[in-house]
């Protein structure tokens, strides 16, 4: 499996997720190549949780910069 960096924990899956179709796409044996695909979709299952849960965040992170604008603005 490679060693890069990946920014979020969606793309961390993603990448997991290529690599055992990459790899799977290679096995003769139709078990372990089944085997493979399948663990590639459980990873791609886990991104989408991921993507969902990092955008959840990054929209609070926009609310409460909102809202301490609004504060501020409340103040002036």
């Amino acid at each position: 499996m490679s060693e890069t960096k990946a920014d979020t924990f969606s793309q961390y899956y993603r990448t997991r997720a290529k690599e055992c179709r990459e790899s799977g796409s290679s096995f003769r044996d139709a078990r372990a190549r089944a085997d493979m695909f399948k663990l590639a979709i459980e990873y791609d299952l886990k991104a989408k949780e991921a993507e969902a849960t990092e955008h959840e965040t990054s929209v609070e992170k926009e609310l409460r910069k909102l809202i301490r604008l609004a504060a501020h603005l409340a103040l002036d």
